[in-house]
């Protein structure tokens, strides 16, 4: 009777021991960013972590691989490779598709797979990819002018009455976007590194707004659009002047530059409950909705 007690207790002892075990096992799995899964070879699962719900979004309770739905190439490369493979799988369709890294590693009893979403880096990359793009196309139109007009004033231009003044002005208007592209990308490296300063303080918003876009107001802009402010008289805001005037700067541009000839455009300014909302609003074709997540990328451009 004495050695059956000891033999229950001795059980007790191992089996707290082994889930003691799981238990720290688990923590550790749960611990791992990417989603691991651990399958045996008739491809029931057996130990699974919280990110591999996260990425997989499912539930693995009682279930085998044939019953999660997973893409055919992951129970291939379970099935044929020992020395482990890799493979991105590409979930869904765009613009909402996302990138899952799978990692595949065989032994004799079955297998572990390792799930790690990339769709941020695959986002990344593109963004840089567009950056690069896009700057480069933003610099090369003003350099190109710049040099040809710098080459014409060299081979006689100069000299030239008419063409001659015409020739400086568009060198000096060139230079001024050159600074001005320049200027954008220290900001945003200031923005990205946090050492961007803000100089804030109250000021009325209407003549900021009117200022902001009067290089808009030329006798051939205005044949072609017609820009008005509606602004709530002796309306105030706390901000800075600089930000707050390139930011109205560069929508009226976009505006100007995306609506047909003839269009309506209209800057507004009132009072909120949370404050003050300015807007810029346009007749033209809009932004499609599946570009919306991108709109605020630096230099980003949908197709024309």
């Amino acid at each position: 009777m004495i050695s059956k007690k000891r033999s229950v207790a001795e059980f007790g002892m191992e089996i707290s021991k082994t889930w003691e075990e799981t238990l720290r096992m688990q923590s550790v799995l749960d611990s791992i960013r990417e989603g691991v899964l651990a399958v045996d070879s008739d491809g029931r699962i057996l130990l699974y972590n919280h990110s591999a719900t996260q990425v997989l979004q499912t539930d693995f309770i009682g279930k085998r691989m044939s019953e999660l739905k997973l893409p055919n190439k992951i129970d291939k490369l379970l099935k044929k490779n020992k020395e482990g493979a890799e493979w991105v799988w590409k979930r869904g369709k765009k613009p909402n598709r996302t990138y899952i890294h799978c990692s595949v590693v065989q032994w004799d009893y079955g297998g572990l797979i390792v799930f790690r979403d990339i769709t941020k880096i695959r986002r990344l990359e593109r963004v840089r990819r567009d950056f690069f793009a896009n700057v480069s196309h933003e610099l090369k139109t003003p350099m190109a002018i710049i040099r040809a007009h710098a080459e014409a004033l060299s081979e006689g231009a100069f000299y030239d009455e008419v063409m001659g003044p015409k020739f400086v002005d568009a060198l000096l208007r060139n230079s001024e976007r050159l600074d001005s592209i320049v200027s954008s990308m220290l900001d945003l490296a200031h923005l990205e590194a946090g050492t961007y300063e803000l100089f804030l303080s109250m000021y009325e918003l209407e003549p900021l707004i009117e200022k902001s876009i009067e290089i808009f107001q030329d006798t051939k802009i205005e044949r072609s659009y017609t820009i008005t402010v509606d602004v709530e008289k002796g309306l105030k805001a706390y901000l800075d002047v600089q930000a707050f005037s390139h930011i109205v700067h560069n929508f009226v541009e976009n505006a100007i530059k995306y609506t047909a000839r003839k269009g309506t455009i209209r800057v507004t300014g009132k009072q909120t409950e949370n404050g003050v909302r300015v807007a810029i609003e346009d007749n033209g074709p809009g932004i499609d909705s599946k570009y919306a997540s991108r709109i605020f990328e630096r230099f980003f451009r949908i197709d024309k």
